[in-house]
């Protein structure tokens, strides 16, 4: 009897590691589910991938708009983060709604702060690079593979338990939308580096 007393012994507790997984599971997502809500809150912009809207929009300076959704990510933020803010000491008018900025900047900023677990240095750098606006957020995490950098802003692809795998093609989404681009920057122990880059135009006159 012992050999199949033993048997049984473990099935159960197989059993038991696979039931235990799955509330684990539950609780990992119910985790990321409040994140994700006390986020929309804050700044309530849905995830999506809509065709680009045709309608005209009055420049906005880059520089005005970042600060302000930076402050929304500092709820979230611990205090073993540290931010560096550096923006442009001229205009940087670009043809974009404050939501869309506020959206892009806020995400970029939260899924660094993920990415560095609550510890590690955020610097936020805008700057004008040539007919477009560059705007980095860098953290100091450990950096990502050349493989994770051709997947990143696919939907659902993330590497993280508790990642929806959505921010990032919704940011790349929003950015397209404006006319620009993304570039991922990465190096293995020195962290990751998000890189917008959108037109500039002129600001209207009179």
């Amino acid at each position: 009897m012992g050999a199949p007393y033993s048997e049984g012994l473990i099935a159960r507790m197989a059993v038991a590691d696979r039931i235990a997984a799955f509330f684990r599971r539950l609780v990992q997502r119910g985790r990321q589910f409040r994140r994700t809500k006390r986020v929309n809150q804050m700044f309530p912009k849905p995830l999506t991938t809509a065709r680009p809207r045709l309608t005209a929009r009055r420049p906005i300076d880059l520089n005005g708009v970042i600060a302000p959704a930076l402050q929304k990510a500092a709820h979230v933020r611990g205090d073993s983060i540290r931010m560096r803010l550096r923006l442009s000491a001229t205009p940087l008018p670009a043809a974009a709604e404050a939501a869309d900025i506020e959206h892009i900047v806020l995400n970029l900023a939260l899924n660094a702060q993920d990415v560095m677990t609550g510890v590690g240095v955020l610097t936020v750098e805008a700057v004008e690079f040539g007919t477009y606006a560059r705007l980095t957020i860098s953290d100091t995490r450990h950096g990502v593979s050349p493989e994770v950098q051709e997947r990143v802003f696919e939907p659902f692809f993330t590497t993280r338990v508790r990642g929806s795998g959505l921010a990032l093609s919704s940011i790349a989404s929003t950015v397209q939308k404006l006319g620009g681009k993304m570039i991922v920057e990465s190096h293995a122990g020195r962290g990751t580096t998000m890189a917008v880059i959108l037109p500039l135009v002129s600001p209207r006159r009179g």
